[in-house]
């Protein structure tokens, strides 16, 4: 009997010892749900003391901000089965409530165990762990430009709404899938895949990585994308996140104003040259006009003093629409042009403004397709090319311009995404100072320039750069010092078998020999008071009735008093008070068939189709020949009464 009494007293002494150094909260209660033993954690977290034992658990203040937890231990007794939840106490610790069936060791069930094991620092870093995916999900779920995250392997783990929409994709057809192979392989852009491979195993980012692409679903797009590879933990592989900036919009307003100011520049640069052409026009006018004034002694001479009048006016009329090629807008206009017809117009135009120094060239491959281009642009990257090889031959020297077609790929050894084939080429050649190595990297690089001060802003280059791109087509430079310098444009062919005569815009078909019109009065609007006087002296003498407005405002006065009488109107367009367009529309409404001709310095293409689908029967080019003019007002109303008699009459 002593030795059972030392047993149970070794016991309980190694229980109390036991319950005194164990660093869990551990509480047991009876079947009753009365306190039968606790450890020292315990009774800090349930507000125990020794005088406790035998309580009633529902009559102790414990610290658990913890609901329904009699319910719980009672279930446990009845059910056997064990519960376990996450806790706090009211000082925001962290614990596991562990609640499971007190068992005798004949299996009986004599109340309940309680434990509770402190996770307090592994629960702040899961809730810190998750507020930080959670921010990082809202970051990449309402940034506004496009964003998507890639696993290790090249796959979309997830993507931003503006992602989905700005690419018109949907998720089901993005996430999991290679993005090389999303939207038929428009991402799959060797430079891109480089850069993508290279930041897993050299832990590397890319900023400002700029991608022009035909986009399958929004089509041909300028993207500036960034990556940075997101390192993993444990158990959380490695992310590569991709932003995405279109910047389609921006650069095409960047690249429309490098256009603008680099315009003025070469405008000005031609200025020189224009204004001693138009000098030696004036000259020539002025000489044969002298020799007129004597034409009672040398009548002989006046056929071909008229005659050389005539060619120095067409040559000045020339320059002025070559110089206001040049000034155009900058939006683009496609259409389809004759490169050569374009190239020998350059030629002229250079020829009669560049220094006498500067010898021309021309190999132009005959019967070229037509191209497809913005004639103004197109225009203005070849002056540009052709200005940059006058600088660089400063004593003079020779520029060759080259067209020809050449395959797509022969391109693709120096442009891999050079898709289209084949590919115009138009080269300029220059035998001047060349290009250094120095220089060479930075040539297409706005205000980039090695001029001097005040000599040049250097957009020459950059915006011959732009148009090409544009234009989809590519830019190269050839060059080595003291030996001169060679600059290839390259523009995707659309279609061979396009004419350029095809390509133009209709020109009205004017009825030939038509019948006299009952109307032959003309209605004349000119606002310079000379042209206006002269024209109506020229159909006057011709036998035509003329009424002559200054404006806008009085030529629609005077055709609502006299339309019964007006069989055509010959109207300017840059009037004051009211435009020759304008005009011409409210004379429409008034007399829906009114017939009218219209007269520009410049018209642009666009707008001449407008007018002539608005009602307008032709166009005319100023400085325009009274003769040509008589011929056409015959065709349209017919000759004028006093010719009845007398068809023969010459024109």
């Amino acid at each position: 009997m002593a030795n059972r009494n030392t047993e149970l007293n070794r016991l309980n002494a190694d229980l109390n010892n036991l319950q005194v150094t164990i660093q869990t909260a551990i509480l047991l209660l009876g079947r009753d749900l009365t306190v039968r033993r606790f450890t020292p954690l315990a009774g800090k977290v349930f507000n125990l003391l020794a005088t406790d034992v035998g309580r009633t658990f529902g009559g102790i203040r414990h610290n658990l901000e913890v609901s329904g937890l009699e319910c719980l231990l009672a279930e446990v007794i009845d059910t056997a089965a064990a519960h376990e939840r996450e806790v706090r106490d009211k000082n925001g610790r962290w614990y596991v409530l562990s609640a499971r069936p007190y068992l005798t060791l004949d299996k009986k069930i004599d109340g309940v165990v309680l434990v509770l094991v402190d996770i307090d620092a592994l629960k702040r870093s899961e809730l810190a762990t998750r507020a930080e995916r959670d921010y990082a999900e809202a970051a990449l779920r309402t940034t506004p430009g496009p964003l998507v995250v890639l696993h290790d392997d090249m796959r979309v783990n997830t993507a931003n709404e503006a992602f989905y929409k700005t690419f018109e994709v949907t998720p089901g057809r993005t996430e999991g899938r290679l993005i090389y192979s999303l939207g038929n392989g428009q991402w799959n852009i060797p430079k891109l895949r480089e850069l993508l491979e290279k930041i897993i195993p050299q832990e590397e980012a890319f900023n400002d990585f700029e991608i022009t692409h035909d986009f399958k679903d929004i089509g041909r797009r300028t993207m500036v994308v960034s990556g940075r590879r997101v390192t993993g933990v444990e158990g959380v592989p490695a992310r590569i996140l991709l932003g995405i900036e279109d910047v389609t919009e921006r650069r095409r307003r960047h690249e429309h104003q490098l256009i603008e100011a680099q315009k003025l520049e070469g405008l000005g640069m031609l200025a020189g040259g224009i204004a001693h052409d138009f000098n030696n026009i004036l000259a020539i006018i002025l000489g044969y006009t002298t020799r007129l004034e004597g034409w009672k002694t040398h009548p002989k001479q006046i056929p071909g003093a008229i005659e050389v009048i005539r060619a120095a006016v067409g040559r000045g009329a020339s320059l002025v629409q070559q110089l206001l090629a040049s000034a155009r807008q900058v939006e683009a206009n496609f259409e389809a042009l004759d490169l050569n017809a374009l190239v020998r117009e350059l030629h002229g135009m250079l020829g009669a403004t560049f220094p006498k120094t500067i010898k021309f060239v021309l190999h132009l491959q005959r019967n070229l397709p037509v191209v497809r281009a913005d004639r103004s642009q197109l225009h203005q990257i070849l002056l540009n090319l052709c200005v940059n090889s006058r600088d660089a031959m400063p004593r003079g020297g020779t520029i060759t311009l080259e067209t020809g077609i050449r395959d797509g790929e022969q391109l693709r050894e120096y442009f891999s995404d050079a898709t289209a084939d084949p590919y115009f080429l138009v080269r300029v050649i220059d035998t001047g100072t060349g290009i250094g190595e120095h220089v060479e990297p930075h040539i297409f690089e706005p205000f980039y320039t090695t001029k001097a001060r005040g000599k040049g802003t250097g957009l020459g280059l950059s915006v011959v750069y732009g148009v090409v791109h544009n234009h989809r087509g590519f830019v190269r430079m050839e060059s080595e010092a003291g030996e001169g310098t060679t600059f290839s444009v390259y523009l995707p062919l659309k279609s061979a078998s396009e004419s350029v005569a095809g390509a133009d815009e209709q020109v009205p078909a004017l009825p030939h020999d038509a019948e006299r019109d009952a109307a032959q009065t003309i209605l004349l609007v000119e606002d310079e008071g000379t042209l206006r006087a002269l024209g109506v002296m020229m159909l006057e003498g011709d036998g035509y009735h003329v009424l002559a407005a200054r404006d806008g405002v009085e030529a629609v006065e005077m055709f609502e008093t006299h339309r019964a009488e007006i069989g055509l109107v010959i109207c300017d367009l840059g009037l004051p008070r009211l435009g020759g367009h304008e005009a011409f529309l409210k004379m429409k409404e008034s007399k829906p068939n009114v017939r009218a001709i219209v007269a520009s310095g410049y018209l642009e293409p666009n707008a001449r189709a407008e007018m002539l689908r608005e009602g307008v029967i032709d166009t005319l080019e100023k400085p325009y020949d009274f003769h040509k003019l008589l011929v056409k007002i015959r065709s349209i109303i017919g000759p004028p009464e006093a010719e009845d008699d007398d068809q023969a009459r010459p024109v």
